[in-house]
């Protein structure tokens, strides 16, 4: 037979059942008012992480730090980018923060302006760091900051319903379950971007 010797092509996954997705799309609306806030405090976090790190180098502390790369391999390289989410442009980077330790625990912080006018410091470290690396694997850690104002606006439909249920079938306070979340959670947020300004000013 002329086809016997073709190898068979692997059967294609059947698609999901429509009750398991619409199960799944109604757990996601259900979950929404604690999922935004959830995503919100992480960044919260990741902007604490970067409020107790020291202010980015100026020039010749950068000029200090490409001169020990040189010589020295870091220990640990985390990049921390800011993403601003806007209707027109999508997702838009703003800021980089290239953070580079070495083995003795001293840190050096290097922040990289993306916009108008663009600032660019980090390149010239990541291709310091990238002498010492795997070009694959140049950074060991990489952050993405910025909450979606979409995505807040999102969570505020199932929030009022839920809360409206709540404070039908069990009382008025009860629905403060999944009032508060989010408001508490941006005010954590605000606090951490403050904290966070000596490297990044417009966190």
């Amino acid at each position: 037979m002329p086809y016997r010797d073709i190898t068979p092509s692997p059967v294609a996954p059947l698609p999901p059942h429509p009750l398991w997705e619409k199960l799944c799309l109604g757990a996601f609306v259900v979950f929404l008012p604690f999922l935004v806030p959830a995503t919100i405090v992480k960044d919260a976090y990741d902007l604490l992480r970067l409020a107790r790190l020291p202010s980015p180098l100026e020039e010749a502390g950068r000029a200090r730090l490409l001169t020990r790369l040189e010589r020295e391999a870091p220990a640990h390289v985390a990049r921390f980018v800011t993403v601003v989410h806007t209707i027109a442009s999508g997702a838009e980077d703003v800021w980089h923060v290239i953070v580079v330790r070495f083995v003795d625990g001293s840190q050096h912080v290097v922040g990289s302006h993306v916009g108008v006018p663009t600032i660019d410091r980090a390149s010239a470290v990541l291709a310091a760091v990238r002498r010492h690396r795997d070009p694959r694997a140049i950074v060991d850690e990489e952050i993405t900051l910025g909450v979606s104002s979409l995505g807040i606006a999102l969570t505020l439909m199932p929030t009022a319903g839920w809360a409206l249920g709540l404070a039908i079938l069990v009382g008025p306070l009860a629905s403060l379950l999944v009032v508060a979340p989010l408001p508490l959670a941006l005010v954590l947020h605000a606090i951490a971007a403050r904290c966070a300004r000596h490297v990044i000013p417009t966190g």
